[in-house]
């Protein structure tokens, strides 16, 4: 956003944690640094803004930033991956089969991948882990991803809003 010909400001809302001017931090995908040079919340100049908060950040550098990219703490940088595992619930009455093609989106935008492998199916009465090949509607299990480009890999039980996506099919558009 610029509010100004002189100042270009980058939007968003802040998932966790708190930000503040003179703060070092990192931009997920590359890990360059950059300081915070003043905040906006809700129109009004502040030294800090928390986690909730919708955020216009100045940077004192140019940084090359587009949507979905993410800003953190130099000590807790992001992981992104192209493989990873992830729990699923299935909705879809077509079975999840590996090797499916679907487009994955997540808080820091749209990837195409597939699952590459079903580790196990959790059977819902004694929740114990059972090998399977398919999920079916309503199951759930541990899938292994592979996408074509990295994305954001944050632990689901530590940050809901950037560990999780939800799953396209990439000819119906619906949620998978």
């Amino acid at each position: 956003a610029r509010p100004d010909q002189d100042t270009r400001a980058y939007l968003g809302t802040l998932s966790s944690g708190t930000i503040r001017v003179g703060q070092t931090i990192a931009i997920g995908h590359s890990g360059q640094k950059v300081e915070v040079k003043s905040l906006l919340v809700a129109g009004t100049p502040l030294d800090d803004a928390k986690a909730g908060d919708a955020v216009a950040a100045e940077l004192t550098d140019h940084a090359d930033l587009t949507r979905g990219d993410i800003l953190c703490e130099l000590n807790a940088t992001a992981d992104f991956a192209t493989q990873f595992v992830a729990d699923v619930i299935w909705f879809d009455v077509a079975p999840m089969t590996p090797g499916r093609s679907f487009m994955l989106k997540s808080a820091s935008g749209w990837v195409s991948g597939s699952v590459s492998r079903l580790k196990y199916r959790v059977d819902l009465a004694s929740e114990a882990e059972i090998s399977a090949h398919i999920l079916n509607t309503n199951d759930i299990g541990l899938c292994e991803f592979i996408t074509h480009k990295p994305m954001l890999c944050d632990p689901y039980n530590d940050h809901p809003t950037s560990g999780g996506f939800i799953i396209v099919d990439t000819i119906s558009n619906e949620t998978v």
